[in-house]
């Protein structure tokens, strides 16, 4: 009778174990999935822009620097910008340009002015998120880097 109670012991103890393990795995899998989603939010592009002196933004035919202080940062309101699904916007080429870190971390504006990407670029992968924002946006956001941006 002590035999089987063994048996059940050792049972109960690897069914536990197992169930564990499937639980690690399940939860790294998810994290591996989606590690730079809030890393890709607008929110976090507009703290990654404060902690820089100085930001490069390529428009179609200039190259400007600009601070990113409180009045830049600010018009670029979260609120009102929705994350959307695009197909294929490898096609698509921005018109302005907000490289946040060289060669890790940009925001893009494209030419129909209500589309923005914010795109990290890791050693092994791009992850991109795209967002869908307020048409007039663009234009303020140009106007203010044309007016207190400098060209060198």
């Amino acid at each position: 009778m002590g035999d089987n109670m063994n048996k059940r012991k050792a049972l109960s103890l690897l069914i536990v174990i197992f169930i564990l393990i499937a639980f690690i795995i399940f939860i790294v899998f998810i994290y591996n999935n989606q590690p730079y989603n809030s890393y890709l939010s607008i929110e976090n592009a507009k703290i990654l822009m404060g902690q820089r002196d100085l930001l490069t933004v390529i428009t179609n035919d200039k190259k400007y620097y600009i601070q990113p202080n409180v009045n830049f940062l600010q018009l670029i309101n979260e609120k009102e910008w929705k994350e959307v699904k695009i197909k294929d916007g490898s096609e698509n080429k921005p018109t302005l340009l907000i490289i946040i870190k060289d060669n890790e971390y940009e925001l893009a504006f494209y030419s129909n002015k209500f589309l923005a990407s914010i795109t990290y670029y890791n050693k092994s992968e791009v992850s991109k998120k795209w967002y869908k924002m307020p048409s007039d946006t663009y234009t303020i956001i140009e106007n203010y880097i044309v007016e207190n941006g400098v060209t060198k």
